[in-house]
């Protein structure tokens, strides 16, 4: 019997928890940071995993400053970016301040979005083969990279 896997951006991007809510993260950061006019209010994001986020920032060319509390922020010519999680394993929040051009931080925030989502396809792809080699009863038959960057794995399984 054979299994087949598909593993496109679409299909492994991980689901966006519930969380406390707009206010909740908004008073949270007010009072650590306090209040900026030019900063906008907090954005939960799809990135739930810091290590894949800080990798995804640096590959973006960013510096991460990681704080004591968890929080990272990253400086960029479009303005400046705090990301926090409320609790571990929930998604991030984001927090623009500083901000000088909406246009271009909405770029790099959809560029992100886009390069942490093949980061953490790659992060998957590498896991599953890892555990599959451990496994007795399944093997890797076959692997191809599609046209729209999909890997598509077929498994034995005995």
């Amino acid at each position: 019997m054979s299994l087949v896997l598909s593993m496109t951006s679409a299909a492994i991007c991980l689901g966006i928890s519930a969380l406390g809510g707009m206010v909740a993260a908004k008073q949270a950061l007010d009072a650590r940071c306090g209040t900026d006019a030019t900063e906008l209010d907090p954005v939960q994001t799809r990135f739930n995993d810091r290590t894949l986020l800080i990798k995804t920032l640096e590959e973006h060319g960013f510096t991460v400053q990681q704080e004591e509390d968890g929080i990272l922020t990253v400086h960029t010519s479009a303005g400046s970016l705090r990301y926090y999680q409320p609790q571990e394993g929930e998604a991030f929040w984001v927090q623009p301040f500083d901000l000088k051009s909406q246009e271009e931080l909405d770029a790099h925030e959809a560029e992100l979005t886009e390069e942490y989502m093949v980061n953490v396809q790659k992060s998957t792809y590498l896991l599953l083969k890892q555990r599959l080699k451990e496994r007795q009863d399944m093997e890797l038959e076959s692997e191809a990279v599609l046209e729209d960057q999909s890997i598509l794995l077929t498994i034995n399984v005995s």
